[in-house]
């Protein structure tokens, strides 16, 4: 929710960075860092259970992927 509040303010890297921490959350890798990335053991588990439903969540609990 930080991360998308910061997207659509369009703030730069070091205030979207001061906002996660004004919120008491981490900041989280830029775009094309290597957070952005699902592990392959949580896509083998997802596969897993086909018929289930799920989305996986962000560091820093947004949705994924990010926008």
């Amino acid at each position: 929710m930080v991360g998308a509040l910061g997207r659509a303010l369009r703030l730069e890297a070091d205030a979207r960075i001061h906002l996660h921490r004004l919120a008491g959350l981490s900041p989280v890798a830029e775009v094309g860092g290597l957070r952005d990335e699902v592990h392959p053991d949580l896509l083998r588990l997802l596969d897993a259970f086909p018929n289930a439903a799920a989305y996986v969540l962000g560091p820093a609990f947004d949705s994924w992927p990010p926008t």
